[in-house]
């Protein structure tokens, strides 16, 4: 199975997260979720290329001193979404940053950057996998993961995460 790399990125300012909110897209795993911002490393660039450019197309802002927090692979081996097979795994560089210029935009029509207070973050509609990782970039700590899936399920006995300091 093919493993794509990827970045995501964990932007906060001001007690709140931005966050994308997905909309409804057919065979889309994430319609109706929340995500963090973050999209697939293209030939020739480097995670932190990425992250920028990947934040600042579908947000429209420029982000500075992104902090790499940590690594984790998405092993889809037993995914199944609307009853097809997964792919592709995903390889996923984790970045923080508090820093940042410009005024949110919308990239997508279907994705809409928002800002989640601190104190709602933990009642937004967020896949498991997503709220771990959030979980880990809280801690500031650097991490691995590795996130599996069954089906269109977390699976807690396959996934595991370590803190490398």
């Amino acid at each position: 199975m093919e493993v794509k790399r990827a970045v995501l990125c964990y932007v906060h300012n001001q007690n709140r997260w931005l966050m994308m909110q997905k909309g409804a897209r057919e065979n889309d795993p994430n319609s109706g979720k929340y995500t963090s911002p973050g999209g697939k490393i293209e030939p020739g660039e480097t995670p932190e290329q990425t992250v920028v450019r990947e934040i600042e197309e579908e947000t429209g802002l420029v982000i500075t001193n992104p902090e790499l927090r940590g690594t984790v692979l998405f092993d889809n081996s037993e995914r199944f979404f609307n009853g097809k097979k997964a792919e592709k795994h995903f390889f996923v560089h984790i970045f923080y940053t508090e820093s940042f210029s410009g005024q949110l935009t919308t990239g997508e029509i279907t994705e809409i950057p928002v800002w989640i207070p601190d104190s709602k973050i933990e009642e937004i509609a967020q896949h498991e996998g997503d709220k771990i990782l959030l979980d880990a970039v809280k801690t500031g700590r650097k991490f691995s993961a590795l996130i599996y899936q069954i089906g269109e399920k977390y699976c807690s006995e396959k996934s595991h995460i370590s803190y490398l300091d």
